[in-house]
């Protein structure tokens, strides 16, 4: 993340950019967890940036409107209703940044 683009792949990412007005926004992931529960798998990232110029859940938000759209996109897992699918079972993201 870094490069704003008029690629509609990457614009989720665009707004969250011009927050931090050049400043590299340092993510790091802490951690990625997952879980299962019946028909629905959970994938949480977990990210840190040390600036405060971004709200953390509007960065959430955009890396995790970034990631389903690019899972939809280059795997095939099927975006419906705003839910991601692998066959029969959803696929849900879960992103959050800690400051």
């Amino acid at each position: 993340m870094g490069v704003l683009t008029d690629d509609p792949r990457y614009s989720p990412l665009n707004s969250a950019l011009e927050t931090l007005n050049g400043l590299n926004p340092n993510l790091r992931v802490l951690k990625i967890e997952t879980s299962q529960i019946n028909d629905t798998i959970t994938i949480t990232v977990v990210l840190t940036t040390p600036y405060s110029a971004i709200n953390n859940e509007t960065l959430a938000s955009a890396v995790e409107n970034f990631i389903v759209r690019d899972l939809n996109m280059t795997t095939n897992l099927i975006l419906s209703n705003g839910t991601l699918f692998y066959g029969d079972t959803a696929v849900n993201i879960a992103v959050r940044v800690e400051g």
